[in-house]
């Protein structure tokens, strides 16, 4: 990766794959790409994402967010270990995987403010990405806004990050001004990242 002069890595934290027994994590299989990017002089960014079976939650794209407290605390935990892991070569951690794709407002929102508020305890210089849209879906990204502008919290994310999967990447320009235009009317300090993207020419 590092011979193609990328310079920024997204990773997918897997916390199934790190906490496979309640309260015992194994962190070295991340540890090899977080390390090994860094290594290369590539800056990796962690996406915090999906659920765990051993809490009762699904581990794939579309699994429904966690809304048991119980096991909110253990995701936090989880949160608070990886970042204390990594924040020495992490300063970037995105908060979720496509949310819109499987979850709802409120329990996005609930989850967003409280992983970022976790991640801020142990890294108070952290960036928080959030979001993470499938597509370029606005409503759902104002929808969002609503909730934390209701709960004082307009001000836990720096980057909106979006996948616009567009057939013509051109295609998307319209509703990425959109999208700008609308968290300016938010908070203008938050900016657009763009992290997936890309179409084969047959989809699937």
């Amino acid at each position: 990766v590092g011979e193609l002069g990328v310079k920024h890595g997204r990773l997918q934290s897997g916390w199934a794959k790190c906490e496979k027994q309640k309260g015992i994590y194994s962190f070295e299989w991340l540890d090899s790409c977080v390390y090994g990017l860094s290594e290369q002089a590539v800056k990796p960014w962690i996406c915090l994402c999906y659920g765990n079976p051993v809490y009762g939650s699904g581990i794939r794209l579309g699994a429904k967010i966690f809304t048991d407290e119980a096991e909110m605390k253990a995701w936090c935990k989880y949160v608070e270990a990886t970042v204390s892991r990594y924040k020495n070569v992490v300063t970037e951690w995105e908060i979720w995987n496509e949310p819109n794709g499987g979850g709802g407002l409120d329990e996005y929102a609930n989850l967003l403010i409280r992983t970022a508020e976790t991640i801020k305890k142990v890294q108070p210089n952290a960036v928080i990405m959030g979001f993470s849209l499938a597509g370029m879906d606005l409503k759902y990204a104002k929808e969002i806004f609503e909730i934390l502008k209701a709960n004082n919290k307009l001000n836990i994310i720096d980057y909106l990050t979006y996948h616009p999967y567009t057939n013509n990447p051109d295609q998307s320009y319209a509703d990425v001004d959109k999208l700008q235009s609308m968290i300016n009317s938010y908070n203008p300090k938050i900016k657009l990242f763009q992290g997936e993207n890309g179409c084969p020419s047959q989809l699937e």
